[in-house]
C-alpha cells in the first residue's frame, strides 16, 4: 500500500506560476550551466549500444523466448527486455478504478478494504487539484484503454524489442524513454499513461521535453538509487483546459507536467522537474531509513514552531514539504548559495539526503557514480542494469 499512499502525500506540492518562479533557489540559466558534476545527454546511438550491452552483460543467463505482445511478433528476446516492452505500451488501471475493484473484491482484507476506503477522499482531492477546468466544473475520471495494438506500426522483419520500441515511438524518444526506464524505473510513455489519470488525459512528450527530463534525472547520482517503481512521467492533455493547463499549477511530484511547464524556457524546466525529484528523493530516504525526515527537518528549520528561517527562496515559504524540496534542489544546484542562506540545511542534506556527499568543488564530483556521458569518475555507462 505504500506507493499508492505515497500518491496522496506528494498532490500536496504543486509548483505554482510565475510570481513565485523567479524566486526559486535557482533563477537563471547561468547559475544552472555552471554547477558541479554537471551530466550532459547521451545521443540515441550511444544509450542503444550501452543498453544492448547492458543487456549481453547483465541478463547473459537469462533464457530467451518468443512472444507476441500488442500485435508485435519477438523472437528470441530476454524475458525482462519483454517485460520493459510490455510496461512501455501497457496502459495503467487508473487509481480510481483500482479502489473500486478492491473494494469489491471480497478477497480483500479488512485491513486493506479499510485502507482504499481511505482513499477515497483522496480522489475528490486529485479531481479538484488536477481536473478543474477555467468555469470551476470537473472532468470526470475515464478509465484507460484496454489494450493496443501495434501490428502496423511495426515493420514486418523486426523482432527486437529495441527495434519494435523504435518503430512505435521514433528513434529519439523510444531511447530517452528505455533509459528513463532502465535506470529510474520510470514510464514516460504516452501508451502506458498515469497511474493517476490513466491514458485518456495524456499527451505524447515532444523529444525536445524528454530532452530536459532525461538531463534532469541525470543529476541524481546512481548511488542515490531513485526508483519509481514503475510509475508514470507524463505531460496532461495538452487540449484539456485544466488546472495543470491553464491554472496556478506547473506540475506535481507524482511526476505530471502541464502546458505551463512545456512554456518554461529550458533551465526552468530542468529545475522545475528536479524540485519534483527532489520531494522523491525525501520520500524514499524516510521510506527506506525509518527516519521521521520531516519531524526532523521541522525541529532544524523551524517549521516545528512555526517561524522557519533562512529560507533559500520565496517558493520556500509554501510549507515543510516545499523548503525540503527547495533545498534538497539548492543542494545539488547551487550549494554554496544554500550553505551561505542556512548551513543548518546543508548539513542536514547532506547528512540524511546526500549521505555525507557534496557539490562544491569538482573533485567532490568523484565521489559519486553517474549514468551521464560526461561521467568525472571515468565510467561510461548510462546503464545501471537491463533489470
Amino acid at each position: 500500500m505504500k506507493n499508492l499512499i505515497l500518491v496522496f502525500v506528494v498532490l500536496t506540492a504543486p509548483v505554482l506560476l510565475h510570481a513565485q518562479l523567479s524566486e526559486f533557489s535557482v533563477d537563471s540559466a547561468s547559475e544552472l550551466l555552471q554547477m558541479q558534476c554537471r551530466q550532459t545527454m547521451p545521443d540515441s546511438r550511444q544509450i542503444e549500444s550501452e543498453i544492448r550491452q547492458s543487456i549481453v552483460k547483465e541478463l547473459k543467463d537469462s533464457v530467451p523466448e518468443d512472444r507476441i505482445i500488442m500485435g508485435v511478433e519477438f523472437k528470441q528476446q530476454k524475458p525482462e527486455v519483454l517485460y520493459a516492452f510490455e510496461l512501455l505500451v501497457s496502459p495503467k488501471v487508473i487509481l480510481a478504478d483500482q479502489v473500486k475493484l478492491m473494494l469489491r473484491d471480497p478477497n480483500t482484507s479488512n485491513e486493506d478494504r479499510e485502507t482504499w476506503q481511505n482513499l477515497l477522499p483522496n480522489l475528490d482531492f486529485i479531481q479538484h487539484e488536477i481536473l478543474k477546468t477555467s468555469d470551476g466544473s470537473l472532468l470526470p475520471f475515464k478509465s484507460s484503454k484496454a489494450s493496443y495494438d501495434f501490428k502496423d506500426k511495426v515493420p514486418a522483419g523486426c523482432h527486437d524489442v529495441i527495434c519494435a520500441t523504435k518503430a512505435i515511438f521514433g528513434v529519439d524518444r523510444a531511447m530517452k524513454m528505455l533509459l528513463l526506464y532502465v535506470n529510474y524505473n520510470i514510464l514516460a510513455s504516452e501508451y502506458a499513461g498515469h497511474q493517476t489519470l490513466g491514458t485518456e488525459y495524456i499527451s505524447a512528450w515532444t523529444d525536445k521535453e524528454l530532452n530536459s527530463l532525461v538531463t534532469t534525472f541525470l543529476q541524481v547520482p546512481e548511488n542515490m538509487d531513485l526508483d519509481f517503481e514503475g510509475d508514470g512521467l507524463s505531460h496532461i492533455d495538452r487540449k484539456l483546459d485544466v488546472s495543470l493547463n491553464t491554472g496556478y499549477l506547473i506540475a506535481n511530484a507524482t511526476m505530471m507536467f502541464g502546458n505551463n511547464w512545456s512554456k518554461e524556457p529550458d533551465f526552468m524546466k530542468e529545475y522545475i522537474a528536479f524540485h519534483e525529484l527532489a520531494h522523491r528523493l525525501a520520500e524514499l530516504k524516510e521510506v527506506n531509513g525509518g527516519l521521521p525526515l520531516l519531524d526532523k527537518w521541522s525541529k532544524v528549520t523551524g517549521w516545528a514552531v512555526n517561524a522557519p528561517i533562512n529560507l533559500v527562496s520565496i517558493y520556500a515559504k509554501d510549507s515543510v514539504k516545499e523548503d525540503l524540496a527547495e533545498s534538497i534542489s539548492a543542494y545539488r544546484y547551487v550549494p554554496k548559495k544554500l550553505l551561505k542562506i542556512s548551513p543548518a540545511r546543508y548539513s542536514f542534506i547532506k547528512e540524511h539526503i546526500f549521505d555525507g556527499k557534496e557539490f562544491l568543488t569538482a573533485s567532490d564530483c568523484e565521489k559519486w557514480k553517474w549514468n551521464g556521458a560526461d561521467n568525472p569518475a571515468g565510467a561510461s555507462s548510462v546503464t545501471r542494469s537491463a533489470q
